[in-house]
C-alpha cells in the first residue's frame, strides 16, 4: 500500500492502539497518584472515565462515516450504471 492509502485507512479505523494505552496510563498502578479513600468518591476516575466515553464515541463515529460514505458512493455508482438514460448527479 503507498502511504496515502496507509494515512486514509487509519483515519477510518478505531485506534486501538491509541485508547489501549490511555487506559494503561490512567489505570494502572504505581502511577504516583493519590489513591481515593474506600467509600469516597474518586473525582480523578470520574472525570478519567467521562473523557475516554466522549474519546469512545468519537472512535465510534469515525469507521461510521467511512461505511456511510462508501456507502453512498456505491449507490451513485450503481444509479449511473443501471438507468444510463437518466444520469443522475452525485
Amino acid at each position: 500500500m503507498t502511504q496515502r492509502m496507509l494515512t486514509d485507512c487509519c483515519t477510518d479505523n478505531v485506534d486501538y492502539n491509541r485508547l489501549k494505552n490511555v487506559i494503561k496510563v490512567n489505570t494502572t498502578r504505581d502511577q504516583a497518584r493519590a489513591l481515593a479513600i474506600p467509600g469516597q468518591a474518586d473525582t480523578a476516575l470520574e472525570k478519567f472515565e467521562d473523557l475516554f466515553f466522549e474519546d469512545l464515541c468519537i472512535e465510534h463515529d469515525r469507521p461510521d462515516l467511512f461505511v456511510k460514505s462508501k456507502v453512498d458512493e456505491i449507490n451513485c455508482r450503481l444509479r449511473k450504471f443501471l438507468s444510463p438514460e437518466m444520469q443522475i448527479d452525485c
